[in-house]
Formats: structure tokens, sequence, C-alpha cells
């Protein structure tokens, strides 16, 4: 998203339509900040999860372990839980930023010889399904606020 926010921007900065810089419309300079403003929210979530991550004394586990004190299972579980949301917000809102800066090239973003934005627009689908549909991580974080286990 960051690449893409980045691309758009210069693009808009350089090419010009009916004698006017793209950011220079009102629409555009939305649409740049909004790419802007979801590439930096995006990665401020990844860097709070990490945080939070590197805090803990050990790996992320799967299962809980009742010998650990209570705090530190809750901790545990509040990562897993934020790492899986964070999967799902991200790879979707990836797939639908790429497009926005996609358009804002016009018949070029989707030229391969001319920007990378097409393959990273692939790639963010291709991530968007492998980290799991989100109906299975969903399920996941279900299970594991309830305590269902299969």
């Amino acid at each position: 998203m960051t690449r893409a926010a980045r691309e758009a921007k210069k693009y808009s900065e350089f090419r010009t339509a009916f004698g006017r810089k793209l950011h220079q419309f009102p629409m555009v300079a939305g649409q740049i900040a909004d790419l802007d403003r979801n590439a930096k929210r995006s990665t401020c979530g990844a860097f709070k999860i990490y945080r939070k991550f590197s805090q803990l004394d050990g790996k992320v586990k799967v299962a809980i372990d009742p010998s650990e004190p209570l705090e530190s299972q809750r901790k545990r579980f509040d990562v897993r839980q934020l790492v899986m949301l964070q999967k799902i917000v991200v790879s979707r809102d990836a797939v639908d930023q790429l497009r926005m800066a996609m358009s804002i090239f016009g018949g070029h973003g989707v030229m391969e010889d001319f920007s990378s934005l097409p393959r990273l627009y692939r790639d963010a689908a291709v991530n968007e399904l492998w980290e799991g549909p989100h109906n299975v991580l969903l399920s996941q974080i279900h299970v594991s606020v309830n305590g269902v286990t299969t």
C-alpha cells in the first residue's frame, strides 16, 4: 500500500490533464490522501502488533498453557487475535487501495510495461487468499474467544 500511495502521488504530480497536474484536482487529491492515510494506518497497526508480540516471553502459542500466569495468557491471546484481525483487514484494504492507485494512472495503471501496480495488485489478491479466507480467520477468532474445541 505504501508503494502504491507513493507511486500514485508522484504520478499525479507529473501527469497533466486539461492543463493542470492531476493532484490539483480535488477528487484526485482526496484519493491520494486516502491512499497515504490507509498505508500509514496499516503500517502502524503492524508495528503495534509486533511491539505487543516482542513483549511476550516467547512465541505466540496456539494452545493455552494453564500453568502460565493469567495475565500472560491474556497477552498471548490478544496478540493471536490481533494478528488474525490484521490479516483480514490489511489483505482486504491492500486490494482496494491498489485498485484506487491504479485508477489514478488511468489506462497506464493496468499496463505492466508502464507501472508495477498490476503486479502489486495481483500479489495483494493472492495474499488475501493465502492468509486464509476471511471466514476461516473469523472462525479461528470465534473458536478462540468462545473456547470451542474441535
